[in-house]
């Protein structure tokens, strides 16, 4: 028995090529070589295999996917255990006279890291100067674009509602992330700025920096995305609002909404890229699905963006995304595994890497219910190591 990145199948025989990379150096008048050394030569795995039963063409399916799939696998050997290898070739032969049996002629070579120089950039340093140029930036644009004075009283009434309302939506997006021992000097901070919210407003830049303080004391990721995601919601709804037919005080409260919403958007996302580039990313997919959020969260916020806005956000874009995903190319990747029958964590720890520790991983990944019951015919997601 053998398989190759989670699919099992059956071996008849199995040779493996090994030896040195030799370069033969050939001289006039010299009866002997010389022979360079220039290394151990790749090993080459050959496995004569098959599967047979009811379902031989749905195994066949599941060992031709994966033996297409981009990258190097895990190829469980009868003999050699687990190794990292990349598919060659697979040569398929099917016959009437065999029944319900389908026969594989696979060619493996073994697999190794990149090792040759790479430019590494420190990712971290990089993303805070660029998202601090972007809270600096969006600052700029909330003191040039809020007011607040009229002669009827409506806009300052107005401002204070919106600006409070912001800070109590916060609290409660915050309560459900963070524990009370980290929630502590954020709700003081978020108090101290509703107690104050009169004087603030009449100083923009003081509650940019106020705004820009609250979410730089936020360390959880989780928590600072959910943030990010609720004010670019309330974003989209109020630069979406057409003040043309409104009266001057409609389109100065509809204006200042817009400015206060966009300021701890973009301070959110700001806070978000810092986090991201602190995170120890483990697993490729989970750094790129976060390089992909930021993305589209900057993508979003060019639309509306001024000159000086625009030019940080594509710097931060730039920072962040392609600097997450440099950094975590090599990491472990998710790969899809179905189980032909229903089975359990253990068996399929065992079963793709050879430890049975590994079983708690893939149930927390997968969040399955119970680790004894993995569902037949559904896949599941397993790193590819």
């Amino acid at each position: 028995m053998a398989s190759f990145r989670g699919v099992r199948f059956l071996v008849a025989a199995d040779s493996m090529t090994v030896g040195r990379r030799i370069v033969r150096h050939e001289y006039p008048q010299r009866d002997l070589p010389y022979a360079e050394d220039m290394g151990r030569a790749t090993r080459e795995v050959q496995l004569t295999g098959f599967v047979v039963g009811e379902d031989c063409f749905a195994q066949r399916n599941l060992l031709l996917d994966a033996c297409e799939t981009s990258g190097p696998g895990t190829l469980i050997h009868p003999t050699l255990g687990q190794m990292m290898c990349s598919c060659e070739s697979c040569e398929v032969t099917e016959s009437s006279d065999a029944g319900r049996v389908v026969t594989f002629t696979l060619t493996f070579v073994e697999s190794g890291d990149a090792s040759w120089p790479l430019e590494i950039t420190d990712v971290e340093d990089v993303v805070e100067v660029y998202a601090d140029s972007l809270s600096a930036s969006c600052a700029s644009d909330f003191e040039a674009a809020f007011r607040f004075a009229d002669e009827t009283g409506e806009v300052v009434e107005r401002a204070i509602d919106s600006a409070t309302a912001q800070i109590t939506d916060t609290q409660e997006t915050l309560d459900l992330y963070l524990s009370a021992d980290t929630l502590g000097d954020v709700v003081d901070a978020l108090d101290a700025m509703s107690a104050s919210i009169t004087d603030l407003l009449e100083t923009p830049e003081d509650l940019a920096e106020s705004w820009q303080t609250v979410l730089g004391q936020i360390e959880d990721l989780a928590a600072c995305n959910a943030l990010t995601q609720m004010f670019a919601d309330a974003a989209a709804t109020s630069e979406a609002v057409a003040t043309a037919g409104m009266t001057q005080t409609q389109a100065a409260v509809a204006e200042n909404q817009a400015a206060l919403d966009r300021l701890v958007w973009l301070s959110a996302i700001a806070q978000s890229a810092k986090l991201a580039s602190q995170q120890s990313w483990t697993v490729f997919d989970d750094a790129q699905s976060m390089a992909d959020q930021l993305a589209e969260w900057l993508d979003a916020a060019r639309l509306n963006a001024t000159h000086g806005t625009y030019q940080s956000i594509e710097d931060l874009r730039a920072g962040i995304v392609t600097g997450i995903l440099e950094q975590s190319a090599r990491l472990p990747r998710l790969v899809d595994h179905t189980p032909a029958e229903t089975t359990s964590t253990l068996e399929i720890a065992q079963l793709l890497y050879q430890d049975s520790d590994r079983a708690e991983e893939i149930g927390e990944r997968n969040r399955i219910a119970h680790p004894g019951f993995v569902t037949g015919g559904q896949a599941i997601k397993v790193l590819n190591v």
